[in-house]
């Protein structure tokens, strides 16, 4: 736990340092599968309640930085083989199991009091209603379960929308209004921006998307700007001293030397 606060500390000073103030992490999955090429270097381990923990320290030590957090990849990756880059994958646990599981690990985030989360291009078929259609897309998840069950009133990133996680379930056209109306406060890397603002306008004539839910969205990016005090003159961040870089420095290799597992001698 120490290390898990040490290393978000680390990332929010020197972070701020290069002038960050939002950093996409933790990583708030669970090694179950472990052939799964997102998640096993990735992610804290397996054991929820030890995941949960971490995920917690993580949280609260980065953002009393000053950085806000985000954690991914909801609602929780580790399950599948593949890779959202590539196809939709999904989380294949029935609802109860997940409770004790991802919904554990990111209820420590939220009441933790993680600023974003970051909603997958990840389907889970075990809550009623949400089919294999991925997160990202998904009222069902992203409005009933997060908003509504797990009680988050943060902001809500999507995850990449260049992975074909997303992108096989249609056309941009389409997916960038679904992504918002569907949950989503904000698009992570829009292939054109004037573009895709146009989608979003477009949807909005066409009563695709609803003005509620584009106020919502912006309410909460302005919540997320307020909250890291961007509404205010910003002061410069001073320069990390010889003597805090040493620190992190020794930090890291008391954390390497604490992870070593000797299997085999």
């Amino acid at each position: 736990v120490e290390s898990a606060a040490r290393m978000a500390r680390v990332a929010a000073r020197e972070g701020r340092v290069a002038g960050y103030n939002w950093s996409f992490s933790p990583v708030a999955d669970l090694t179950y599968n472990h052939h799964s090429p997102v998640v096993n270097t990735r992610a804290f381990g397996d054991d929820p309640v030890r995941v949960a923990r971490l995920v917690r320290a993580y949280v609260l030590a980065l953002q009393a930085e000053g950085m806000a957090a985000c954690a991914k990849h909801w609602p929780g990756d580790g399950c599948d083989d593949r890779d959202q880059h590539f196809v939709t994958t999904i989380n294949s646990f029935d609802r109860a199991a997940w409770d004790e599981s991802y919904g554990r690990v990111f209820r420590a985030a939220i009441r933790a009091g993680v600023l974003s989360i970051m909603s997958a291009h990840i389907a889970f078929p075990g809550y009623p209603g949400s089919g294999i259609v991925p997160s990202s897309i998904s009222r069902k998840l992203n409005v009933d379960l997060l908003r509504n069950r797990l009680k988050f009133n943060g902001l809500v990133i999507s995850d990449a929308t260049t992975m074909a996680g997303l992108t096989s379930h249609g056309r941009r056209a389409t997916l960038i209004p679904q992504l918002v109306e569907s949950g989503c406060d904000m698009i992570l890397f829009p292939v054109d921006v004037e573009l895709e603002l146009g989608y979003l306008c477009e949807a909005l004539d066409k009563g695709q998307l609803s003005l509620r839910r584009v106020d919502e969205a912006v309410m909460r990016v302005l919540g997320l700007k307020a909250a890291l005090g961007l509404h205010r003159s910003s002061a410069v961040v001073r320069p990390i001293s010889k003597r805090v870089k040493q620190a992190h420095e020794q930090w890291a290799r008391k954390c390497a030397e604490q992870a070593v597992t000797l299997v085999k001698d």
